[in-house]
C-alpha cells in the first residue's frame, strides 16, 4: 500500500479510504484510529527513553470518515514510568481515547568495571556519583527542595544542623585501625 492511512492538514487529520471499517460505509476501522492514538502517544517527550508497556484505547462510538485532531498529554509522569493519554476527537466531540502506561528503557548493559572508568566515561555511560561521604551527602539533602517540603522548614533546618553535627563528631574521631597503623610510627 503506498496510499497513507491519514492525511495530515495543520493539526487535523484526513482519513482515506484505507481506513473504512468493514461494518459502516461511513466509519473507521479501528485499527487505524488506534495507531493514529499510539503515534500521537510514542511522540510526547521524556527525559529518557521511554517505551509503551501497555495501550488500552476505548472506541466511544462510531468514528467516521471525516477530519479530527489528536492531543497527547502526560497524565503522571516520571522518571521510570508514566501514564500518559491521547483523545481523538471530531465536529461531535471526543471519539474515542488511549491510555498508556511509558517505562524507562533500560540501558545497554555494563560489561567493563564501573571502578576502572573514569568520571567522563562513567558520565558519558549515565552513571551518576553517589556522594562520598556522609559529609557530601548531608550538603546535597541541605539543599533539598524535596526533603524540605517532606520535612517543613522547622524540622528541616534542625535534621540538618543534627547531621552536621553528628558528621563532625565521627569524623574527629581516632580509629582502632588509625593507632594501630599510625601510632607505632610516633
Amino acid at each position: 500500500m503506498t496510499e497513507p492511512l491519514y492525511d495530515v492538514d495543520g493539526d487535523r487529520y484526513l482519513p482515506t479510504a484505507h481506513t473504512r471499517g468493514p461494518w459502516d460505509s461511513g466509519a473507521q476501522h479501528g485499527g487505524p484510529v488506534a495507531a493514529l492514538l499510539a503515534r500521537a502517544i510514542e511522540s510526547l517527550p521524556s527525559d529518557a527513553p521511554m517505551r509503551v508497556a501497555r495501550l488500552t484505547v476505548e472506541l466511544l462510538r462510531p468514528v467516521p470518515l471525516t477530519p479530527s485532531t489528536v492531543s497527547a498529554q502526560i497524565e503522571r509522569g516520571g522518571r521510570r514510568v508514566q501514564l500518559v493519554s491521547a483523545s481523538l476527537a471530531g465536529p461531535g466531540g471526543e471519539l474515542c481515547r488511549a491510555t498508556a502506561w511509558r517505562i524507562r528503557e533500560l540501558p545497554e548493559p555494563m560489561e567493563k568495571n564501573l571502578y576502572h572508568l573514569s568520571a567522563e566515561e562513567r558520565r558519558r555511560v549515565g552513571v551518576e556519583q553517589l556522594p562520598e561521604s556522609l559529609g557530601e551527602a548531608i550538603e546535597i539533602t541541605a539543599q533539598s527542595e524535596l526533603v524540605l517540603r517532606a520535612l517543613g522548614e522547622h524540622m528541616f533546618n534542625r535534621y540538618v544542623e543534627i547531621k552536621r553535627q553528628e558528621w563532625d563528631d565521627y569524623r574527629v574521631q581516632v580509629t582502632r585501625w588509625e593507632l594501630e597503623r599510625y601510632l607505632s610510627i610516633l
